[in-house]
């Protein structure tokens, strides 16, 4: 007695890992290209630029005076350096818990806005969207500077009245798809031997939120009517 196989693609003959269901015709929407940066990098770029023009306000000292305006001297993508002596004050950005992606819809979704955007007959495919909660950590070499950078964070992250959080504009390597961050934890973290060198260090979490996309060619509907049986039919 034969028996059958019940798997549909057993008499292809395709090797091991050969995509399945992939078609290809003039009907369909070929990759064109991809963004220099991952969805990670994308987001982490685009909030450490937004930390770089940032600007925070120690107050007055004991003594009086006025308040002196200041600026993070460095934002870092990635754990500092441990060759390279820190610049006070200064910031640095990692995801230790990974990006996970998180499925938006059953199937990717073309983003009409951007038909024709990057080059002429293409537009952006959704496909997910990326979730990153980064630890941002600020280097302070005393205590007034990190109380003004964690007197600043609510007000830096949720700058309007409309939303809680902020959008940010995209990196260029990614499309410039905007950024969605919003300030979710910050707390002061001291060890002895940091206190011991007057390094003051501000831990906070910051989740960011990015579109997963592809460029694509875009493939335009030509609609049309016919007649049949003496009614207009559009097609």
């Amino acid at each position: 007695m034969s028996h059958e196989s019940t798997d549909p693609f057993a008499a292809l003959d395709v090797a091991p890992g050969t995509p399945l269901q992939v078609v290809e015709g003039p009907d369909t929407f070929p990759l064109r290209a991809l963004g220099t940066l991952d969805p990670r990098n994308a987001m982490a770029e685009v909030l450490a630029a937004y930390l770089r023009c940032a600007r925070f306000q120690r107050g007055p000292g004991p003594r009086g005076g006025a308040p002196k305006p200041f600026a993070l001297k460095r934002v870092e993508p990635f754990w500092p350096d441990p060759k390279q002596e820190i610049a006070y004050p200064s910031a640095s950005i990692l995801d230790p818990a990974g990006v996970p992606y998180e499925a938006h819809a059953l199937t990717p979704t073309a983003l009409e806005e951007t038909l024709d955007v990057f080059a002429p007959g293409t537009v952006l495919w959704k496909t997910a969207e990326a979730v990153a909660e980064f630890q941002v950590d600020y280097w302070c070499n005393d205590d007034p500077t990190r109380e003004a950078i964690a007197a600043r964070l609510p007000s830096l992250f949720s700058p309007g009245e409309s939303r809680v959080g902020v959008v940010l504009s995209g990196d260029p390597r990614y499309f410039r798809r905007p950024v969605r961050a919003t300030l979710t934890m910050h707390q002061r973290t001291d060890i002895e031997q940091a206190v011991f060198e007057r390094e003051r260090r501000l831990q906070t979490t910051v989740r960011c939120e990015i579109d997963v996309v592809q460029l694509r060619k875009a493939v335009r509907l030509q609609p049309h009517m016919r007649l049949v049986d003496g009614f207009s039919e559009d097609c």
